[in-house]
């Protein structure tokens, strides 16, 4: 049986929205990247994320720094998706930390979310307004890392009313 939130979130992109497809991400250059001033000269993302249907997966053990984009693919007010985890655990025992996911769209930061960590499993819903000014063509970038070694899923976004 199927959590509730991934049925809730799922059924989103039933309403007529335009989907982001799940196998179009790309990564993202260190130059093209939304958060470059932050990111670490050694950010690597080593065959760290896959798509596992509906979600893209990513494991922080091994793609420390997530970005990856494609082409906003229709028009609309809103981008609507969501964003679970599984336990999170710190990169040192008995340590803290942050997880920190974020959304653009044509440069804009429309979306961040910030998880304290250890923490147990969780989902937060995407449902937010696209900048006025964004067009179909515009780079959408998905965005997280990490203090520590855990497993998170972006489901499917869509644009749309």
């Amino acid at each position: 049986m199927r959590p509730a939130w991934i049925s809730l979130c799922l059924a989103a992109a039933c309403a007529g929205d335009h989907p982001l497809s799940q196998e179009a991400w790309v990564p993202v250059t260190a130059s093209a990247d939304p958060l470059a001033d932050a990111r670490p000269v050694d950010a690597t993302c080593l065959g760290g994320w896959w798509i596992e249907p509906p979600f893209v997966e990513v494991d922080t053990g091994a793609c420390a720094w997530f970005s990856v984009s494609q082409p906003l693919p229709g028009r609309g007010p809103r981008l609507r998706g969501g964003l679970a985890w599984d336990d999170l655990v710190p990169a040192a025992v008995g340590g803290s930390g942050e997880g920190i996911a974020a959304v653009f769209v044509g440069g804009v930061e429309v979306f961040r979310h910030t998880q304290p960590i250890p923490a147990s499993p969780g989902f937060v819903a995407i449902d937010v307004t696209l900048p006025s000014g964004a067009r179909r063509g515009d780079d959408v970038v998905l965005h997280l890392h990490n203090h520590g070694v855990n497993q998170w899923r972006w489901l499917p976004l869509t644009v749309g009313r």
